[in-house]
């Protein structure tokens, strides 16, 4: 499992796209409602992500999105191309691997869709942190937070909201490091909706989630190893 915790796009020096929208700018990226979407004028743009220090990027992670084309470029202080990273599949949620690229300042975002205007909800880039393997037992469960009421004479009324996803996994056997290492990145970013790929070598079994880690992750010892659980909800 793969979890990007300490995300660079959040923390750019600026986010600007070529054709600039009072309604839905560039800057409804870094928002944490996915729903909050950036939106062109048009079906093409170019958005752009400028930072002040050079960063190391070793994934991208999408989110709501119309796309027919997608990449990103990746340059230095010096406008140099470090490498692109080209996308071709396009799921509401995606992600994207590859070795780590150093002294990155910028990224350019250029996007198409098929339909009258593009639109992404959220990006982030930067270093995942990969996890053991959590236990095979788990369920696929879905919270939902509708509201219902029903009387004693049984009429029943329903507000209904689509549930969420959400995971109770267990992880075993693991050394101290890595049980400080999980209570370091939770204290660091806490409930806040971060990207999670449950299942990173194969995303079609589990599609990558857009989620929070709903409490802590409390370690606990047991002779040598630690065990820990994740509660996962997902976050729009």
């Amino acid at each position: 499992m793969r979890m990007l915790i300490e995300d660079i796009i959040t923390t750019a020096d600026s986010i600007s796209s070529a054709i600039p929208s009072a309604l839905y700018p560039a800057s409804n990226l870094l928002h944490p409602i996915v729903a909050r979407r950036y939106q062109g004028y048009g079906n093409a743009d170019i958005i752009t992500i400028d930072f002040s220090s050079d960063q190391e990027i070793n994934c991208i992670f999408f989110s709501l999105n119309n796309f027919s084309s997608f990449s990103a470029v990746l340059k230095d202080s010096g406008g140099g191309t470090l490498g692109t990273i080209n996308i071709t599949s396009f799921p509401q949620t995606g992600r994207a691997y590859f070795s780590t690229v150093s002294g990155v300042r910028q990224i350019v975002l250029n996007v198409a869709t098929a339909s009258t205007k593009v639109y992404l909800g959220c990006f982030r880039a930067g270093l995942y942190y990969e996890t053991r393997n959590f236990l095979n037992a788990y369920a696929l469960g879905l919270k939902n937070n509708s509201l219902h009421r029903k009387t004693k004479l049984g009429y029943s009324t329903d507000t209904h909201f689509t549930p969420l996803k959400s995971y109770r996994l267990n992880f075993r056997e693991a050394q101290k490091d890595e049980a400080d290492e999980i209570n370091r990145l939770y204290t660091l970013n806490g409930s806040k909706p971060i990207f999670i790929d449950l299942t990173h070598g194969n995303s079609d079994y589990i599609s990558p989630l857009y989620a929070t880690i709903e409490k802590a992750p409390d370690p606990t010892k047991a002779d040598r190893r630690y065990s820990y659980k994740l509660d996962i909800e997902e976050a729009r």
